[in-house]
Formats: structure tokens, sequence, C-alpha cells
């Protein structure tokens, strides 16, 4: 074995669990609190972020798992999930496909809710277990090379390490991976997933801005997901697109954005393009699909309808009258005008935004983490 695969196999073992703590290339990639002076504009410009030659979902299949009976939002956040992989948001990740795979939209493959369990702290570990049983006991399908599993957990439902709690205290969410070799899957050696906490409670205001806790889990769940798809091995120390500054999502962490989907109008967070040299929701001018209704996004939306339906009723009566052999018909129409009302309906929620104290201003050198020397190889 060489010196470097010694190095790597070093960092796995040592980062595999403590990285909840102190996230390193390797391991759990944490998304940390809101800070009162975080930079809301990016503050990134160039090429940050770099290929590593780790594999990406290419299609991602989104299969859900909420875990307690209290588990919130769960119809809302099935919308979510299948609108934002088919929609703009995903379209532009193409600039992140790699020289074996293409990025493209993705679905909803369905979801599992566990609403038996009575486990109120978790650590990383317990969930490896959980997963996997899920699967043997065929809970939830047999994961291919593009299945990402999110877990949302209900209220008062954390994740610990060493009798310290985690969750929503050193960050809002987290995604890793798996090695499920033993379990004999053609083709699959990993199992990609992330933990999303509740968004309200103790957690409210610490993971987003929004006044509005469905807009700030949407945000988090946009963040693991785009991460998940683009660097999903990562936590078996095998990267795929990573920069001086982590991955693509961490330099937009807690940037808002919304976008248009065929189920609704959802927040999401800006994702950072290499290409543009930014913090980006989608490319302007993509074509997107006006959906039927708000699905509690922010923003205002505002719709008016107005129908008018006319009917006309024709009754014909004919009287005959045998005595004088003389048929009399009569023919009367009768014309009656039906009109609906114009219904305006308004929904508005109101948007909060965070002034920034702090700008960054970083450009990635063709080396960009600090300790290149343990890494694989980079390609463009």
């Amino acid at each position: 074995m060489s010196l470097a695969s010694v190095l790597v196999l070093t960092l796995i073992t040592t980062f595999s669990c403590a990285d909840l703590l102190n996230e390193s290339p390797f391991g759990p990639q944490t998304l940390p609190l809101l800070t009162a002076t975080q930079n809301q504009t990016g503050g990134f410009s160039g090429i940050q972020m770099f290929n590593y030659n780790g594999p990406i979902l290419s299609s991602v299949e989104i299969y859900p798992i909420f875990y307690g009976a209290k588990t919130t939002y769960v119809p809302n956040l099935l919308k979510f999930y299948k609108g934002v992989v088919n929609s703009s948001y995903f379209d532009w990740l193409s600039e992140y496909n790699t020289s074996r795979q293409s990025l493209t939209r993705g679905s909803l493959a369905g979801s599992y809710w566990d609403n038996s369990t009575t486990s109120t702290q978790l650590q990383d570990s317990d969930l490896h277990t959980y997963l996997v049983s899920l699967i043997q006991r065929k809970l939830i399908p047999i994961p291919t090379e593009n299945t990402y599993f999110p877990i949302h957990l209900a209220p008062n439902i954390d994740i610990v390490a060493n009798g310290i709690r985690l969750s929503c205290e050193s960050w809002c969410a987290y995604h890793s991976t798996i090695n499920i070799t033993h379990l004999g899957i053609p083709n699959v050696t990993a199992l990609v997933y992330s933990v999303i906490p509740d968004q309200g409670g103790t957690c409210f205001g610490g993971c987003g801005a929004d006044p509005n806790v469905f807009n700030n889990l949407c945000s988090v769940s946009s963040h693991e997901l785009v991460e998940s798809v683009t660097d999903p091995n990562v936590g078996l120390g095998q990267l795929t697109w990573y920069g001086a500054n982590g991955e693509v999502s961490d330099l937009c962490n807690h940037i808002h954005g919304e976008i248009t989907t065929l189920e609704g109008v959802f927040v999401v967070q800006k994702t950072y393009s290499n290409q543009k040299g930014m913090c980006i929701v989608d490319v302007p001018g993509t074509p997107v699909h006006l959906p039927p209704r708000s699905a509690g996004g922010y923003g205002t939306v505002t719709k008016t309808t107005t129908k008018t339906t006319k009917r006309t009723t024709t009754t014909t009566k004919k009287t005959k009258t045998t005595t004088k052999k003389r048929t009399t018909s009569t023919t009367t129409k009768r014309k009656t005008t039906v009109t609906k009302k114009a219904v305006s309906k308004t929904t508005t929620t109101s948007k909060h935004k965070v002034t920034s104290t702090t700008t960054h201003s970083k450009t990635a050198t063709k080396t960009p983490l600090k300790n290149a020397a343990t890494l694989p190889t980079m390609a463009f």
C-alpha cells in the first residue's frame, strides 16, 4: 500500500465520527449555523471548485425518510423534492459533470415514515445501523447508484456525540456516506444520506433568517441535496467537487433564493457556480413552468381569475286539440345568463434580510486545500 493510500485511510478513520464536531475534507459535511455576520451576497469569484475524480449522482432518486411520528411538513417536503429536482434549479448543475458522468434532473422515488420510533437522541453510527436495517427488512428500496436518503427528524430528536447535543447547536444539517459493500448489491458500494433536524423550536432562527420555518427547512434541505449530488462519497474519503472553502453549497451558506417549479414556488439556498463566479439559483433566461398555485414559498403571488358563462335554455311546448283537428305548436325561448364574479386571491409572506458586516474575497488556486498533499490528483 502506498504512503498516500495510508494517509487517506488514516484521515477517513480519524474523521468519520469526530468530523461532526470538527469538519475536514473527509467524513460528514456539516452546514454551520447562521451567524449575525453572515455574508448574504457571496464574496467569492472565479474558479473555486475542483474535480477530484469521484462519482456524482447523475440522475438523483430521492427517497426521504421521516423519523418520528411528529415529523413536520411531510406533504410539503414531498412536493418540494419533487419540484426542485425537476426544475431549472438542477439544469445548470451540468457544469459539475465529470469525464465519466453527466448530471441531469432527478426524481422523487418514494418515501418512508417511521412513526413508531421512540428515540430522542441518536449518534451518527446509530443511523448507519438503522439505514442498513431498513434495507434488510425491505422497508426502503435497495439503493441504486443514484439513490439519496435525506432523513428528516421530528421535533426534539437530536444528534449527539459523547453526550453533547450537536444538532442546531454546532450545525444545521449534514450529509455523509455509508460503505454497504457487505450487502452485496450489484454495482453499489455506498449509501448516500443526510440528516436534517426539525427547523422549529430550539432550531428556529439558527439555520435561516426567514421568519417562515418551512422556508428555512427548504433552504437547508436544498443545501444538503445539491452537495450530496455533486460530492456523494465524501463520507468514504472519495471527493468529487471540492474546494478550499468546502463543497459547492458551502460558499453560499444561508443565502436564500426562490425557484418556480411545477409543484409550486419554493425557497432554496443558492449554489456556487464556477462558470458564473457567484452564488446563483439558476441561469437567467432558463425557461420555467408556471405552477398552478403557490406551495408555501416566500414572495408575493397574486392570482386573479375572471370567468363569465352564458347559458341559453330553449323550451318547446306542443298542444294538440283533436276535436277541432288543429295542432298548435308554441315555442318559447328563455335566455338565462349566469355570471361568476372575479375572485382575487393574494398571498404574501414577508422577506427578512440579514445585513452583512463581513465580506470575503478569495480566489482559489489549483491546489485549493490546506492539506492538498493528502488528496488525490485534481482533474477539471
